[in-house]
């Protein structure tokens, strides 16, 4: 029985060869698509499940409450946080700690830019899990001066030598022994490392502020819950603690926000994440766009199944005329639309695998094939060909195999644009195009959104402005000559120097109106500037003025608020408002505004501008060179030649502010790229379906036109 009715679906479907290729192509693009999605949304929810203890880790990361109401987390936490939870608190078995950081490494006379430099606690491998290849957990960190390299910044930096008991210099100032060896963490987490260090091997090379105060906020804070339901239920206890031991000059509204880890990927959007982190919203989205491409494909499937099955029911009469029973026929029907189904699923599997490549370039993925036979992936498809097949075959099985022999020889049947069938069939047709313009429009919008962010003028101006980056360790005066021998090459309008350089985030230091207690205090962004950063970065000025040469006690008593610092703390005239500060920089504590910036985005438009000051210090980690548009190739060298001459023992690097803007939305460029394509696609499923429909309406319509014609249209 099974062979007869296999056979005669081959024989229907070579018949109707046309009809079989647009029903599973369409079936097999749109599966394909929703197949592709679904790794893309399991491989995101998967990030950090490669550490075995996940189900029992949680981040903190800090909330304060402004004087405006609103909250404002940042993930970096003060040292002694780690201390402070891990001896009072019960439930937690260990408590870890982590700071991104970036230098110079020296082999011998070889040197490197690396920025994947990290600072880490010895517990680090207690929560944290690794794949040692050389080394052990035991020895990584039982020399203070010891490093831990993963294998591929091993081969870098030593070649094909054993890297283990191998030297390297940090900054010119410290060396290190290479202890072990590790696998490189997974791209599927959520921070990655070339090099650990560490932590207590540092402390000599960093101010003691930064260790004891909790307004040093700059490393990250990870603890190891006793059980996995601890980690749901210590929010509250965490800060209950915190009131405990919160010093008086600290803000009262002060709040630790736990974090899972497995969370972190997808619901975290504080500042300073450690790396951009994705959007739960993407997957929300895509994964409606996969649904609704695959109901596309589904109805497109339904549709040629139904109309074409008016054309079989002379071959149903004729069966039941034979002998056939109803529930051979149903089972027959429904055997060639499940077959049709499952075959879209094969060439599905081959479309995933040989478009991946392309899909993982849009996404920066690394996606590999073997995510698509994981065994939820491959019963997911199967149902839903199972599903897709039986429903499409259940209007022919059910309704033709109904049919009385001589009704339907006698020619008493449906036409094909009459009837149930016909009228559901025209309301898929216009519920699909419906989807798919729906679709289309969603495109519309996030290009839309994504020309905005990229084309909107963010306050300064970012065309033809170098920024080059200087080593934190260089002298004051150095810094200066620099900058004023940058300044005289050719091509250069403009040259300044700064602490942060947009789109970089900002520090903080705690503010107050002058008088006001210290309860107060408010965490404002700050930059340290010199006199060309106003004019160089093309900033307005809307009140009062900026720094001057003219003004040297500026360096000391002056400082320059934007526009959102003068909204937040009220100030109707903000020229000679006083702040009084936590910081030795002024000498007595308290300056003066001496001027009001007009507000500019310092980072994404995503974030929204932050009250922030601007002050006169030669600190500077950043050069900002205004070049002319005609000469930037030949200024690049000239600053390269110059860089090398005055600091030889530090590589040049450098970078367009604007294509650091840029960079800032790359997943909103990757979601409109892919967004576009399937869209591109959905409208095609759905046009290979109306086509497959006109054609099957030209068929019935033959007869027609043969008479039509001969009474002479033309």
């Amino acid at each position: 029985m099974l062979r007869n009715y296999l056979s005669t679906a081959f024989r229907s479907l070579r018949r109707h060869a046309g009809y079989a290729t647009i029903n599973v192509t369409g079936l097999a693009v749109g599966m394909a698509c929703c197949l592709l999605i679904l790794v893309y949304v399991v491989d995101e929810m998967s990030y950090d499940q490669v550490h075995e203890k996940s189900d029992r880790i949680v981040r903190l990361a800090l909330e304060t409450k402004g004087g405006d109401g609103e909250w404002r987390g940042r993930v970096p936490t003060f040292y002694m946080l780690a201390d402070l939870i891990g001896g009072n608190l019960s439930g937690v078995e260990k408590t870890a700690q982590i700071a991104k950081g970036d230098g110079l490494l020296a082999v011998g006379s070889e040197k490197y830019l690396d920025e994947k430099i990290f600072l880490a606690s010895e517990s680090y491998f207690d929560v944290f899990s690794a794949s040692f290849l050389q080394g052990s957990e035991s020895a990584a960190f039982a020399n203070p001066n010891g490093a831990v390299l993963t294998q591929a910044a091993a081969r870098k930096y030593f070649g094909d030598a054993d890297p283990i008991g191998q030297v390297f210099t940090l900054d010119n100032q410290q060396d290190f022994e290479v202890t072990a060896v590790v696998e490189a963490l997974p791209a599927n987490a959520h921070f990655h490392f070339d090099v650990l260090l560490n932590i207590e091997s540092t402390k000599e090379r960093y101010n003691a502020e930064m260790f004891e105060s909790m307004g040093a906020q700059w490393i990250y804070t990870y603890l190891l819950m006793e059980q996995p339901e601890t980690a749901a239920s210590i929010d509250q206890r965490v800060n209950s603690l915190m009131k405990q031991f919160i010093p008086p000059d600290v803000p009262v509204e002060v709040h630790l926000a736990v974090q899972p880890l497995t969370n972190i990927h997808l619901n975290s959007h504080f500042e300073s994440e450690l790396e951009p982190n994705g959007d739960i919203r993407y997957l929300y989205l895509f994964g409606a766009v996969a649904l609704f491409i695959l109901i596309i494909a589904c109805v497109n499937f339904m549709n040629l199944a139904t109309a074409r099955s008016s054309i079989r029911a002379r071959e149903v009469g004729v069966r039941k005329l034979l002998g056939a029973h109803r529930l051979q026929l149903i089972r027959q029907f429904l055997a060639e639309s499940t077959g049709m189904s499952l075959l879209a699923v094969v060439l599905a599997l081959g479309l995933s695998v040989l478009v991946l490549p392309v899909f993982n370039s849009l996404t920066t993925k690394t996606m590999t094939a073997d995510g698509f036979f994981l065994p939820e992936i491959l019963l997911s498809l199967f149902g839903i060909a199972l599903f897709v097949g039986l429903l499409a075959g259940s209007y022919p099985a059910f309704f033709l195999s109904s049919f009385l022999p001589v009704r339907v020889l006698k020619g008493d049947r449906e036409s094909g644009r009459s009837g149930g069938a016909y009228w559901l069939r025209r309301g898929l047709v216009v519920f699909q195009f419906g989807i798919s313009i729906a679709i289309v429009l969603g495109a519309f919008v996030v290009y839309s959104q994504l020309n905005f962010m990229q084309n909107t003028y963010p306050g300064f101006d970012r065309d033809q402005v170098v920024s080059i980056r200087l080593p934190g360790s260089m002298a004051t005066e150095d810094v200066a000559s620099l900058k004023s021998e940058l300044r005289r090459q050719p091509g250069v309008m403009q040259a300044a120097a700064a602490s942060h350089a947009p789109p970089e985030g900002l520090n903080s230091w705690r503010v107050r109106r002058a008088g006001a207690s210290t309860d107060t205090n408010e965490l404002i962004s700050w930059i340290a500037v010199d006199h060309d950063y106003v004019e160089t970065l093309g900033l307005e000025m809307t009140e009062g003025r900026s720094f001057s040469e003219d003004f040297p006690a500026d360096a000391e008593t002056a400082i320059v608020i934007n526009e959102a610092m003068a909204r937040y703390y009220d100030l109707e005239e903000p020229i000679g408002q006083t702040f009084e500060f936590e910081s030795s920089h002024f000498p007595e504590s308290r300056a003066s505004v001496i001027g009001v910036v007009k507000d500019y985005h310092q980072t994404s438009l995503h974030e929204e501008i932050r009250p922030a000051f601007f002050f006169l210090d030669a600190y500077a980690r950043q050069i900002l060179l205004k070049v002319d548009t005609e000469s930037v190739s030949g200024s690049l060298a000239s600053f390269e030649a110059t860089w090398t001459a005055m600091v030889p023992d530090w590589p040049f690097e450098y970078a367009f502010l604007d294509d650091e803007f840029n960079a800032l939305y790359r997943a909103e460029q990757q979601l409109g790229s892919v967004f576009s394509i399937f869209s591109f696609l959905a409208v095609f499923v759905a046009c290979m379906g109306l086509f497959g429909l006109s054609a099957y309406m030209t068929e019935r319509r033959i007869r027609e036109v043969g008479v039509r014609k001969a009474f002479g249209a033309g």
